[in-house]
């Protein structure tokens, strides 16, 4: 019960973040009071390390290292959960991850990935390393994926907005909401970028009706002013929260123009509409 052991990662990727090379640590530490001469430790990936330990010591040894695992960087905003950069100009926080996938498709996918700190790089144009930032990865089960996090974006500005929110009296103290959001983006980055706009329903019915009742269930639907082109993002989506993707053009790239550019920057902004309307409130 006193011969323990933790993971830890070393996480480094690509000059343009598309892939990561990723060493899994195993630290083991000894407070039963005894010696080891051949303790057999379990790695949790079908494989037993034979170490010898002695009294209070510490060893550590790399049990995995994978190489060239395709990963995705997003940017990801949530009113409700991330919060805002400033809140008086309605300008939300853009957190930054890096996505990984723990499948055969992306070099991974043997084993699960147990939780650990992961310790985060970023090869540099030079041959040297930048030092991005720690997170703490999950229990990552194959087949699933994780995403670690890397600090704030400062270089794409995302405005929201509550446009609209019309009430439609339905019968004795039922009502419907309609509601209006409005999201002005700019990514001021040279390169195309996806950004993933997660929207609380729990939290945009307390903006809108502050003395709602908690237990109330939601009933919702997307309304016909939504103007995103694509779905709401699958595994992002449920009862209480809805997520797009949106593909924003770096400064230099032409796009969809739905409002003034800013012609000193080359900069696009788009502006982006959820229609939700919440049904049978009281």
């Amino acid at each position: 019960n006193h011969l323990h052991k933790k993971y830890h990662y070393i996480a480094t990727t690509n000059v343009d973040e598309t892939q990561m090379n990723l060493k899994q640590y195993i630290q083991v530490i000894n407070q039963s009071g005894e010696e080891f001469i051949d303790a057999a430790m379990n790695t949790g990936s079908d494989k037993i390390q034979i170490l010898p330990i002695g009294i209070n010591e510490t060893q550590e040894f790399l049990n995995h290292q994978y190489e060239g695992i395709p990963v995705e960087k997003t940017y990801t905003v949530n009113a409700a959960q991330l919060g805002y950069r400033d809140r008086a100009q309605d300008k939300l926080n853009v957190l930054m991850h890096y996505q990984l996938h723990n499948d055969a498709e992306h070099e991974l996918g043997k084993h699960s990935l147990a939780p650990g700190k992961v310790r985060i790089y970023q090869q540099d144009k030079t041959g040297g390393q930048v030092f991005m930032g720690e997170d703490w990865g999950k229990y990552t089960a194959r087949g699933d994926k994780q995403q670690l996090y890397i600090g704030q974006a400062r270089d794409i500005v995302v405005k929201r907005v509550i446009e609209r929110k019309n009430q439609r009296h339905i019968n004795g103290n039922l009502k419907d909401i309609d509601i209006l959001l409005k999201y002005e983006i700019e990514n001021f980055k040279e390169d195309e970028v996806t950004l993933i706009i997660e929207e609380s329903l729990v939290h945009l019915r307390n903006e809108v009706l502050p003395q709602r009742s908690q237990q109330q269930a939601i009933e919702w639907n997307i309304g016909q002013d939504t103007n995103f082109r694509s779905a709401p993002i699958k595994e992002r989506t449920n009862s209480q929260s809805i997520a797009y993707a949106v593909t924003l053009p770096g400064r230099q790239a032409a796009g969809e123009k739905l409002t003034d550019t800013n012609d000193s920057e080359n900069v696009l902004k788009l502006e982006k509409k959820l229609n939700i309307n919440l049904k049978n409130e009281w």
